[in-house]
């Protein structure tokens, strides 16, 4: 089995934590100021994030740090 890269670990974090929170990407980036097409690049692992981005993901979220880089099976 491939090992997870981090921001693939972030990716399904985020998307996983935003569904379970009915969050719609529109909310979340919303809530983030980022624009819709740059959250799903994130969700799909296509776009590398700054810690910037990081933080307001986070904060967004209401999460803390080890909830996003957990890796979760």
């Amino acid at each position: 089995m491939k090992e997870l890269t981090l921001l693939e670990i972030i990716a399904i974090n985020i998307k996983k934590i935003r569904i379970s929170q009915n969050i719609s990407q529109e909310e979340l980036a919303f809530r983030c100021n980022v624009s819709k097409n740059y959250l799903s690049d994130i969700e799909r692992g296509t776009r590398n994030i700054t810690v910037n981005i990081i933080e307001k993901i986070i904060k967004g979220l209401n999460i803390s740090i080890n909830e996003l880089f957990a890796v979760r099976n």
